[in-house]
């Protein structure tokens, strides 16, 4: 269970968000969060197209609530979080990451839900150490990455908010204007008519046009992810295994696996709109290749995890071997690559 502190600073973070909203209307509108939420339970199903405006609200709220609790959480943490160094064991399924304690003689294994990794795909970074900021008093939780907390990554996390946040209040602009054009009060929004020209005025408070806030939003988003990628690779150095990896795991070597996954892998697509228009849309689609997870435990202090990828055009061929292996709790042959990755063995050996 959650110790009390986690609850309070949870529910600390949810007031504050929603405090947030509640000056937003009052600000521009002399609107209370309770009035605009109780008019929208009473007319939700008078007004047009509402079920376009609750899709809104729903994503537009969950993106807000979640990038307004990342901060806080880095904030938290980066003040009153304990250090955690954990071993790293490979990830047990996609984005799930395994560890044990450094100095835990039992290897107690802790698992995590990891952000950056989908799968490890080597030998080579398993049994390094990697330093997490955990809540105080919370022994058998992985923490956030260390990584996190550089100079880089509160900017980046800075710009992530800075954008939802303001594509958001436009979202819950809308919602409020819903209500001010049923009740006016006494501040006029815009001298035109209609939402979007009351959202223009209230830019306009900022010296920004609707042009330049639009733009503002994909600057801050585009600088969240220059900043990320950035801070990653600049804390990408692997640091010194703490175990040596058993004989057979080298170049060439065949050893058995358990395999324990299989997704597929999704890549990101453009699709044109029309034939004569330029603008785009993407889509994840289905690029044909399988991750397969595999679990290895000979020669290991405690099992470890390693993904191979089964291309397109050798996936008939393959899948149905290894489903029915997964399936059965059976082995399957793998062969060790020059970068200590893998590939399945058509044959056992």
């Amino acid at each position: 269970m959650k110790n009390h502190a986690e609850i309070i600073r949870h529910a600390i973070t949810i007031i504050l968000a929603f405090s947030v909203i509640h000056y937003f209307f009052r600000s521009f509108y002399h609107l209370s969060l309770w009035e605009v939420v109780r008019w929208w339970t009473f007319n939700f199903f008078r007004v047009e197209k509402a079920g376009g405006y609750a899709l809104g609200l729903f994503f537009g709220l969950l993106a807000y609530i979640a990038t307004f609790y990342g901060f806080t959480n880095i904030l938290y943490l980066g003040l009153f979080g304990e250090e955690q160094m954990l071993i790293y064991l490979g990830n047990s399924k996609q984005n799930t990451s395994v560890y044990y304690k450094q100095g835990d003689v039992r290897k107690t294994l802790l698992t995590g839900y990891d952000t950056e990794i989908d799968y490890n795909f080597s030998f080579e970074n398993l049994l390094r150490p990697q330093i997490f900021q955990k809540d105080p008093g919370q022994e058998s939780t992985v923490g956030t990455k260390k990584n996190r907390f550089t100079f880089l990554s509160v900017l980046a996390i800075s710009c992530a908010m800075g954008s939802i946040l303001l594509a958001a209040l436009g979202v819950f602009h809308t919602f409020a204007f819903k209500v001010y054009e049923t009740y006016p009060t006494s501040l006029p929004l815009a001298d035109g008519e209609g939402a979007l020209a009351a959202l223009d005025s209230i830019i306009a408070h900022f010296h920004l046009t609707r042009g330049t806030y639009f733009l503002l939003i994909i600057v801050l988003l585009l600088c969240f992810i220059g900043f990320t990628m950035t801070n990653a690779y600049l804390g990408n150095e692997p640091k010194k295994r703490v175990e040596i990896l058993p004989s057979s795991i080298r170049p060439d070597s065949v050893i058995q696996g358990d395999p324990v996954e299989i997704k597929p892998r999704l890549v990101r697509r453009s699709k044109p709109i029309s034939s004569d228009s330029s603008r785009n849309e993407f889509e994840w689609v289905d690029s044909g290749d399988r991750y397969v997870n595999f679990r290895f435990s000979e020669g290991f202090t405690q099992p470890v995890y390693v993904t191979a990828i089964v291309h397109a055009e050798e996936r008939d061929d393959m899948l149905g071997k290894v489903t029915e292996n997964l399936r059965n709790g059976m082995p399957m042959s793998v062969k060790i690559g020059e970068h200590l990755n893998i590939t399945i063995c058509r044959e056992r050996p």
